[in-house]
């Protein structure tokens, strides 16, 4: 219970009695996890689609909200599975395929390169949007923190000033 805890044991002085400094501190309770985020790029996954409705369809027995809580949670489960099987550490993917292909593109005048540098740039590609819309839905909190909802923008386009 107590994790934190401290005894000090302090010098005498004058006196034939050392004095006990006592430091309880209780367990530190972290606070609630953080909450799940939805990433867009996650839809471009060719399993995406099949995750999800093997992860809806699970039979679930109980009150209908009780119902859609465990589908719902189901459902995040796979997805953070998903992002730690293929999405995690996106800048490192993006720069190991990157030069990847720059490799392949060097010797490209072989025969079966040209279907390997095909293959090089879809996945570059796709993990290249991943990581920018993982940058982009990062960001979007911060201007939200700044109170910035682009309302003088729209309203600068809709009155036409």
């Amino acid at each position: 219970m107590f994790l934190q805890s401290f005894l000090h044991i302090q010098t005498p002085g004058l006196s034939d009695h050392s004095p006990l400094c006592l430091s309880v501190e209780p367990e530190i309770v972290m606070g609630p996890r953080k909450p799940f985020k939805y990433f867009t790029f996650w839809q471009d996954h060719p399993s995406y689609r099949g995750l999800i409705e093997e992860a809806w369809d699970r039979e679930v027995v109980g009150l209908e909200f009780d119902i859609l809580h465990s589908k719902i949670s189901h459902v995040k489960e796979k997805l953070v599975n998903l992002n730690k099987q293929h999405y995690a550490e996106l800048s490192r993917k993006v720069s190991n395929c990157s030069g990847m292909l720059q490799k392949v593109q060097e010797e490209i005048f072989c025969g079966n390169v040209l279907v390997m540098e095909r293959n090089l740039c879809a996945e570059l590609d796709r993990y290249s949007r991943a990581e920018l819309m993982m940058l982009k839905s990062k960001t979007r909190p911060h201007w939200l923190d700044d109170e910035d909802f682009g309302t003088g923008f729209f309203l600068e386009v809709y009155y036409g000033s």
